[in-house]
C-alpha cells in the first residue's frame, strides 16, 4: 500500500504529503519529530511563530500534533504506480492549501 496523510487543527489544512509503500517512517512517525527529515510537521510547527502561544518545544510537540490535530489517512494500492499518488497528493494541495507545504528551497 501507499498513502497520502493530511493533517488539521481546527479546520485549517497544515500538512499533505504521500508515502509510498517503503516509507513506512515517512507515513508513521517522521512527521512527530523535528529532528527526523528534512521537511516535516513537527519542525514546520515550531518554525511558526503564530504557534508559540501553544508552548511547544522539541520534547513535547510529538505528543501535541497526536493529541491536537486530526489526521487522516488515504491509502491507496501501490499496484497504481507513482504518477497517481502524485496526481492524488496535487489535488488535495490544490484543494485545500496546507499552511506547510515542501521546504523553503522548493517555494
Amino acid at each position: 500500500m501507499a498513502g497520502i496523510y493530511i493533517f488539521e487543527l481546527n479546520g485549517v489544512c497544515l500538512k499533505i504529503g504521500k508515502a509510498w509503500e517503503k516509507s513506512n517512517a515517512r507515513f508513521r512517525s517522521q512527521h512527530y519529530s523535528p529532528k527526523s527529515s528534512q521537511s516535516n510537521l513537527a519542525k514546520s510547527i515550531l518554525n511558526d511563530s503564530g504557534m508559540k502561544k501553544y508552548g511547544l518545544n522539541e520534547d513535547n510537540i510529538g505528543d501535541w500534533i497526536k493529541k491536537n490535530t486530526r489526521r487522516i489517512d488515504i491509502f491507496i494500492d501501490s499496484k497504481l504506480e507513482v504518477p497517481v499518488l502524485n496526481l492524488l497528493e496535487a489535488y488535495l494541495q490544490c484543494k485545500f492549501k496546507p499552511k506547510y507545504e515542501g521546504v523553503e528551497s522548493q517555494k
